[in-house]
């Protein structure tokens, strides 16, 4: 693994990313067949968040900064993850965006300054 110069091992900033996911949503992204955030369409809108979570920090992201806003968006996020409760809301292609721009709402609940 590549190293950043303090010595501290670096990890890309999706990887960042994906890790807080992982953490704050475990069973929804173990199981992709339920779940919409393993799925190609939830995919694409956290690495559309990841792109407003470095727009809004202007800095590194560090695993605290992405953990913050995943974990606004845990709470703040109604109605479930499952793909049946979602399926008719993101439906289509492109759907995506809605998606993100729901979950950029749920953050800015929280953090208010979050721009998307």
């Amino acid at each position: 693994m590549p190293r950043s110069l303090s010595g501290v091992p670096c990890m890309s900033n999706r990887k960042k990313v994906q890790w807080c996911v992982f953490q704050a949503f475990k069973a929804e992204w173990e199981n992709p067949d339920k779940y919409l955030i393993a799925t190609n369409r939830g995919i694409t809108a956290f690495l559309k968040i990841l792109r407003s979570i470095l727009k809004s920090e202007e800095q590194e992201l560090t695993k605290p900064i992405a953990d913050k806003y995943i974990r606004a968006l845990r709470k703040h996020w109604k109605g479930g993850w499952e793909t049946a409760n979602l399926k008719n809301s993101y439906v289509g292609n492109q759907r995506w965006r809605q998606f993100h721009d729901d979950m950029a709402a749920a953050i800015r609940k929280e953090l208010p300054d979050f721009t998307a």
